[in-house]
This record gives C-alpha cells, structure tokens and sequence, in this order.
C-alpha cells in the first residue's frame, strides 16, 4: 500500500507549476517540478505572481530536492 509521508520544501515557493514524473533515462523514477509563479518572496526572491524558470528534481530513493537546469523562458 503506497503512503505519502511528508519530505522536505521546494527551494523556490511556487504555484501553477508543472509536475511530472520520469518514465525513462537517467532520472527515470524522479519527479520533475518546473516553471509556476512565484507564490511569495520566499526561496524565489521575487513577489508573487512572477513567472519562474526554475526547475527542480526531487528522488524518491534519497527523499531530497536538487536543482535542474533553469528554462530557457520562465512559464
């Protein structure tokens, strides 16, 4: 029976974001979290409502973040 337990924060505060998780490749298994808007100054330096090109990794096996390359526009 899976169970959701609760991992630590994104580094930027978001909303509106995308959500994925990898199917294939090298980050196969880990959930992809890109782009949104700000959703305060915390993490993300900016107020809200800013659009984001920021992208971050989390994997499961080691229930950590990790930055991923920034976007080339922020959505």
């Amino acid at each position: 029976d899976p169970r959701l337990e609760p991992t630590s924060s994104l580094a930027t505060a978001r909303m509106n974001h995308q959500v994925t998780v990898v199917g294939a490749g090298p980050h196969a298994g880990k959930v992809v979290v890109t782009g949104g808007m700000s959703h305060d100054n915390i993490g993300a330096g900016a107020p809200s409502g800013v659009a984001l090109d920021t992208v971050e990794l989390f994997d499961p096996a080691t229930a950590s973040w990790a930055a991923g390359a920034p976007m080339p526009t922020a959505r």
